[in-house]
């Protein structure tokens, strides 16, 4: 099916500062420290809002102490200042992205049969997110356990907010027909575009609708000209959800970081969560191949077998 064209307003990137107020006003829980800009992605745990900023050279800084009571996390230059890893999957030389270039034939085929059924556009106002998000969202989570919706009462409102200035996403939906059968939003800082979220319903997870929206994304950046890579999150809690990321030309990175985590809290998390320092640690680069290899068999079992795996693309 064919593609909607779209336009400048529909792949604007944000410089830091302009994004930071953008989330400052929605209520996100950011702040400047040190001259950067920190956000909290857990209570009391920050990142640099720019996730792929490096810290300054010769400069050592830190959020506030308070929003960072549990800890923090940041890129840096010298392995020596590094305790851990930061491991995102970046696509990183977007204009050389190209379908058959970049992505190997099983995935190319999964994309084209999705570009068949569905056609995928902008998003640019919230009557067909209210009118089918709440259902595509319900069965996203029935299958991925990951952020229960609104209730159906609180979705419209929900919705008709996430449209209103200061926009601090782009959303992109797959229709069949005028039906929204799976969205996702993004985000872009600077040369650089973030997938935010990614959900689909069955019949979407079916016909390879994340595929094919995905794909798309990744076409419009490359054509707009304005981004020079696109981030598809961190390393996932599912090695075969990475390794379906890898298929559309993500590669797994593994950048030095220093990690603070607060003495009290790295106790508890070991007794409650103990997958969760190790998680936030990282993957040096031999960790990264692993993962992504026993990802790859995960996936090669789940073609060969008569299930559904969960729906790639999700996180």
């Amino acid at each position: 099916m064919s593609t909607e064209t779209f336009d400048e307003s529909d792949v604007v990137s944000w410089e830091t500062d302009e994004y930071a107020r953008r989330l400052a006003v929605r209520g996100h829980p950011v702040h400047c420290h040190d001259g950067v800009w920190w956000l909290a992605v857990r209570k009391r745990y920050c990142w640099t809002l720019d996730p792929l900023m490096v810290e300054p050279p010769g400069r050592r800084v830190r959020p506030a102490r308070r929003p960072a009571l549990a800890g923090y996390q940041i890129r840096v230059t010298d392995p020596d200042e590094a305790n851990g890893y930061f491991n995102p999957m970046v696509l990183d030389d977007l204009p050389a992205y190209r379908l058959e270039k970049t992505v190997d034939a099983a995935r190319r085929n999964r994309i084209r049969k999705g570009l068949k059924v569905f056609s995928v556009r902008p998003l640019r106002v919230p009557e067909a997110l209210i009118r089918d998000g709440w259902k595509i969202e319900t069965e996203f989570f029935e299958r991925t356990n990951w952020h229960p919706p609104p209730t159906l009462d609180e979705w419209p409102e929900y919705c008709e907010r996430a449209f209103r200035p200061p926009v601090i996403d782009h959303k992109l939906g797959a229709f069949a027909g005028e039906r929204l059968v799976a969205y996702m939003t993004w985000f872009g800082i600077g040369r650089a575009a973030h997938v935010a979220h990614i959900a689909s319903g069955h019949e979407g997870v079916k016909q390879c609708v994340n595929d094919a929206l995905l794909y798309e994304w990744l076409r419009i950046l490359r054509e707009s000209g304005r981004f020079d890579r696109a981030v598809y999150s961190i390393r996932s809690f599912k090695a075969s959800l990475d390794a379906f990321k890898e298929e559309h030309g993500f590669r797994m990175q593994s950048y030095p970081s220093r990690i603070v985590i607060n003495p009290v809290v790295r106790v508890v998390l070991r007794a409650a969560k103990p997958q969760f320092v190790p998680r936030v640690m990282g993957l040096d680069a031999a960790g990264v191949r692993a993962w992504l290899e026993s990802g790859r068999r995960v996936s090669a079992s789940d073609q060969r077998g008569s299930t559904v795996p969960t729906a790639p693309g999700e996180r």
